[in-house]
């Protein structure tokens, strides 16, 4: 890495001695258990590796492993052609869409035949072309000051970077639409925000952070500012009123939009405080212009006639980035606990996703095949989809109804109920002013609220379960990741509803100061908690994501997670915490689920005697979040759990 007097650009380095830890991505992946939970503990069905302990790597290493890895990496260094994936289609990889039986997304069947083959989303090829396209097109936007010493890295590495962006990002974020992204062509602000973050899964960090910069810089160059007069103008002169004439056009390039939320994706989970409430402020140009795009993608404003691929490529991606605005939103909350952006109220009314066999398809043919063999229908609304699930419907009813929706909507769906959820518990706080954290009580009115959200994320949690029977059914692993993801946000859910005994001041991440995140800590630790049964089924479901890493190799877990599970995974771990119970248990239930607890603690060398089971826990808890990362807010959190293991054991001391 190389800094050029003042510049605050890099020089992007090589990569190769990396290449070696990532191992190629073809090979171990989320299919190397089952992460779906039956209804007890002793249905997880989650095969052990045969040694955990021969299972070593680390950054550390890669130098060590030499050229005779170099065949398990030749995937990731290897030229993709858009067939070139397809030919990878027997491999085992991280699922995406593959072929779909008849009735297993939708109730209505098609032709088999029709179905995209690929079993992975195939990667855009970046070649010479698009190289000199990129270059000069950012050349265009940034002046020779702004773009300083930064030299656009070598196809070779870029069409590494998209790979890892595809198999570890976009198969769990699929907003951009990967067959029509034509690379010869779309600006570059875009090309480098993805590139970034597939550096960032490569362990790149300078050469993601110089992506991303200059990605960021072209963003920034397209903002408007009303120069001072006119601002006077518009103040001063009929602005209450509607002018006849049209303005001008305020709905952003749907690329820029693209661009921008993947910049707050890597900022908003960056780590670094000052950086983090940068980015909500800059989150305010996603509200905005979800709102400008709403408009064209309420539900019911298509019923889906649509001749042209094109024109459907164009709504289903604007709609698929207003989902992800949710997602990232809801995303936020969890982290830094600050209020989602958006409401389900309000900003659900947008369509829910297509079919994911429609969004696969390659080429127009094929999709215009696929779109023949389907009756008209009109997709509901987010917010009408999970009112489905929250007004009661039969749960038969409900399975049929799920099965019409994409995985990706399935995601959305969980992702809007979990922020449904938030509010409720925010408006809860004024049932009961007595209760400062908020959460329900078993008493009074409080408890109809509590057993109806029981019984919604029950029916949720049944429902996840179906879809996952269903899939397993089918001899495919499509749904995998996004279920497997679904399942984390639920787990956030059930804490949010009845638990009390979190960090309640997740905006602790943003401090600075050590002093003042270790106050914080202090004083969650000093908090009365709320006991109750509620309480104890919300512990018991959060284990279910505790044991995951455990019941396979935990050593395992730490250096791969990262990059192939999503991130949800590693926010909803932030929970895990909420494990962690001061004074005896109550009741047999409580017991039961802390036995259990203990016994995962003590299979690791660490003490669970009742005086050292939370410290411990937290300690153990940790190790997932600052082994190995790709997103610099985990290694934080791992930072704050080790702080409240300390905590924990200077209050048992004293």
């Amino acid at each position: 890495m190389e800094r050029s007097g003042n510049d605050s650009t890099y020089q992007v380095p090589d990569v190769a001695m990396i290449d070696d830890i990532l191992m190629d991505m073809d090979g171990p992946n989320l299919d190397f258990f089952d992460p779906f939970m039956g209804n007890t503990y002793d249905h997880f069905a989650l095969p052990t590796l045969p040694d955990g302990n021969e299972f070593q790597f680390s950054p550390d290493r890669a130098s060590e492993a030499g050229s005779e890895n170099v065949s398990r990496t030749s995937l990731l260094n290897t030229t993709l052609l858009h067939h070139e994936a397809r030919e990878n289609s027997q491999r085992a990889s991280v699922p995406a869409v593959s072929n779909v039986r008849a009735g297993e997304l939708m109730p209505r069947s098609h032709d088999k035949s029709a179905t995209p083959s690929t079993s992975k989303s195939a990667t855009p090829y970046f070649g010479e072309e698009a190289h000199t396209h990129t270059w000069n097109d950012l050349c265009s936007r940034l002046n020779v000051t702004t773009l300083g010493t930064f030299k656009l890295p070598t196809p070779a590495l870029i069409r590494k970077w998209l790979r890892l962006y595809v198999d570890a990002f976009h198969v769990h974020f699929p907003f951009l639409h990967l067959p029509t992204l034509d690379l010869t062509k779309i600006p570059s602000p875009l090309t480098l925000a993805v590139c970034a973050i597939g550096a960032l899964y490569r362990l790149n960090r300078p050469a993601a952070v110089a992506l991303h910069v200059k990605a960021v810089q072209c963003l920034d160059a397209l903002e408007v500012n009303i120069p001072s007069l006119i601002l006077e103008q518009k103040l001063l002169y009929g602005w209450t009123k509607p002018t006849c004439t049209p303005g001008r056009q305020t709905k952003r390039p749907l690329w820029y939009s693209q661009a921008r939320i993947l910049s707050l994706v890597f900022t908003i989970f960056s780590g670094d405080p000052m950086i983090v409430r940068k980015s909500f402020e800059d989150f305010g140009i996603l509200s905005s212009d979800y709102r400008v795009r709403l408009w064209d993608v309420k539900a019911g404003s298509s019923d889906r006639i649509i001749s042209s691929w094109t024109a459907w490529v164009e709504r289903e991606s604007s709609k698929r980035f207003l989902h992800m605005c949710f997602i990232l939103s809801n995303l936020s909350n969890i982290t830094y606990g600050v209020p989602p952006a958006f409401c389900l109220s309000q900003d659900g009314t947008v369509e829910m996703p297509d079919n994911d066999v429609f969004w696969q398809a390659q080429t127009e043919d094929q999709w215009s095949q696929l779109i023949s063999t389907q009756p008209t229908v009109s997709l509901i609304s987010v917010r009408d989809a999970a009112g489905l699930i929250t007004g009661g419907a039969p749960m038969d009813e409900l399975c049929g109804i799920l099965g019409a929706w994409s995985v990706f909507g399935t995601s959305v769906v969980m992702h809007a109920i979990s922020t449904q959820i938030w509010q409720i518990t925010q408006g809860a706080m004024f049932g009961d002013l007595s209760n400062s954290q908020g959460m329900f009580q078993e008493n009074g009115q409080s408890v109809s609220i509590a057993k109806r959200t029981q019984t919604v994320l029950n029916r949720c949690r049944d429902l996840l379960l179906e879809a996952h029977s269903k899939s397993s059914d089918a001899d495919h692993d499509t749904e995998s990741p996004m279920l497997f993801n679904s399942f984390a946000i639920l787990r956030v859910s059930f804490s949010r509803a009845f638990t009390s005994v979190g960090l309640s001041n997740r905006e602790l991440l943003l401090y600075e100061s050590k002093d003042a995140m270790i106050s914080a800590i202090h004083d969650y630790i000093s908090l009365r908690q709320e006991r109750g049964e509620s309480t104890t089924k919300s512990v018991e479901r959060s284990f279910e994501g505790l044991i995951i890493p455990f019941q396979s190799s935990p050593l395992f877990v730490r250096k791969t997670a990262a990059l192939t599970w999503s991130i949800e995974h590693a926010l909803a771990g932030w929970d895990s915490e909420r494990l962690d119970k001061k004074g005896a248990p109550i009741t047999d239930h409580e017991r039961e689920v802390l036995d259990k607890v203990r016994s995962l603690v003590e299979e690791e060398d660490y003490d669970g005697s009742d005086i050292l089971l939370a410290s411990n826990l937290a300690r153990l808890w940790a190790c997932f979040y600052d082994d190995t990362w790709v997103w610099g807010v985990t290694p934080r959190i791992g930072w704050v759990l080790r702080e409240l293991g300390n905590a924990y054991e200077t209050l048992v001391e004293t």
